[in-house]
């Protein structure tokens, strides 16, 4: 008899496995059976065009048995399978899985598909076994189940449950009050749901199946942790808003069947300390999480209110303790994101500085012509385009055009308001005839070096 007969989508590999377990006369008999019922298979004509699953089986049909006996039905058999190689293939729901995710099984395996009117299963027996392991835990002939009568695709899902680990970095967490985090259960379970299995930080999951006798497929998946991520919603918020922070750390997902939550630290200029605010997954095995900050300028921190005043920077942190190699089990990351608090303006924008030019003591504009040994002032308009005070510090440098010596360096220091304007100057006394290049800076303090507005220059010519 073919092969193909016994593998086949006819249900004479399902008679074929129940027999041999009959003992060496029962399986003998049902091989004569076979046999006869082969030939008469083989001389039967094709099937019309258009017949159900005639492009699957390729094949005759003939009156089977139905499941165990009850009845009979019209099926169709495939002489081979894929110009006689076996067919079948393991794939999961994702590419690569973290520590505690669920593991969804996809086992396509026509040849099983012994009864076309039923739901059939695969897995379970020794003539079909299922193997699931990792490297921390074994699940042994676990059971998949078709996905409805005749399709021939078998599902299931297995949950992956890590090892005993501090995800948080907090001893006070964890479920046997020990710091470890995700729930501890052993491995174990049949199937089609409901198993769980341990897993390593860096680990892979093996499903194998017994397609037929000396005929295994077999599927792999990598198992990894990730360098988490967090961010904020917007990247300026009003002192009287609400921000948003978002993280997103498949491996804070440690019960993928429930909504899992942890702490972030939060802070502002104004308030240091800063509060601990909770973020919620979004949705069961999302692995995202979010949670909402309420700004205040007038109250202090509490819960999840944070003082802040305009222009404070604000940053949410949270420390990584589950970082994929090249890191240890061990180490730990700090992840960090920053908002501002007020209308978000460009470093350069802060304060425009315009007008520059030469006056006299009454503040006259003296044009790019002066005399040398003449006292005259360097002035510029600066006008403050934030909605908070801003300190600054004026520079006037003056450079020989031609050889680039500074003949003077001068400064003066003070503070606008928010959207306010304001004329600042230094004094320059030209001390010998030339050309001379005359530049204003802008910064924030000399502490601080940060420019706040584009330098600015003219040329003077001292006579």
């Amino acid at each position: 008899m073919p092969e193909g007969f016994l593998r086949g989508g006819t249900g004479l590999g399902w008679r074929w496995r129940q027999e041999r377990r009959g003992g060496p006369r029962a399986a003998a008999l049902f091989l004569v059976a076979s046999v006869a019922t082969g030939l008469l298979l083989l001389l039967a004509p094709s099937l019309p065009s258009g017949t159900p699953d005639a492009d699957r089986n390729a094949g005759q049909y003939l009156q089977a048995p139905a499941g165990h006996g009850h009845g009979t039905h019209t099926q169709y058999a495939a002489a081979a399978t894929h110009d006689g190689e076996y067919s079948g293939f393991v794939s999961f729901g994702k590419k690569v899985f973290s520590w505690t995710d669920t593991v969804r099984i996809t086992i396509v395996a026509p040849d099983h598909n012994f009864d076309s009117r039923a739901v059939d299963s695969i897995g379970e027996t020794e003539y079909d076994p299922i193997k699931i392991s990792t490297r921390e835990g074994t699940l042994e002939r676990y059971r998949l189940a078709e996905t409805g009568p005749n399709t021939g695709i078998f599902t299931g899902e297995v949950t992956l449950i890590g090892f005993d680990h501090d995800a948080d970095g907090d001893s006070r967490t964890g479920t046997d009050g020990g710091g470890f985090d995700n729930p501890q259960r052993n491995t174990g379970g049949s199937g089609p749901a409901g198993g769980h299995i341990k897993a390593g930080s860096d680990d892979a999951i093996t499903v194998s199946f017994e397609y037929t006798d000396g005929h295994t497929v077999v599927g792999t998946a990598p198992i990894r942790w990730n360098v988490g991520q967090i961010e904020w919603s917007e990247p300026s918020y009003p002192a009287s808003g609400t921000g948003a922070v978002r993280v997103i750390d498949p491996d804070m997902n440690l019960n993928p069947n429930a909504i899992n939550s942890f702490e972030v630290d939060v802070w502002s200029g104004s308030d240091a300390g800063g509060i601990s605010l909770v973020v919620t997954e979004t949705s069961e095995s999302s692995g995202i999480f979010e949670g909402a900050v309420t700004f205040t300028a007038d109250d202090r921190s509490s819960g999840h209110r944070l003082k802040v005043a305009e222009g404070d920077v604000v940053t949410a942190s949270y420390k990584d303790n589950t970082l994929p190699d090249p890191y240890s089990e061990a180490d730990e990351q700090s992840v960090t994101a920053v908002s501002q608090i007020g209308a978000l303006v460009a470093p350069l924008d802060r304060v425009r500085a315009s007008e520059l030019r030469i006056t006299d003591g009454f503040n006259a504009d003296m044009g790019s012509s002066i005399s040398e040994g003449q006292q005259v002032q360097v002035s510029t308009k600066l006008t403050n385009q934030q909605e908070r005070k801003q300190q600054f510090v004026y520079i006037i440098v003056v450079k020989d055009a031609e050889g680039g010596t500074v003949s003077s360096l001068s400064w003066v220091t003070g503070h606008i308001e928010a959207g306010q304007s304001l004329s600042v100057s230094t004094s320059w006394m030209p001390e010998a005839a030339g050309l001379y290049d005359v530049t204003a800076f802008v910064w924030e303090s000399f502490v601080s070096p940060s420019a706040l507005s584009p330098p600015s220059q003219i040329a003077v010519t001292v006579n």
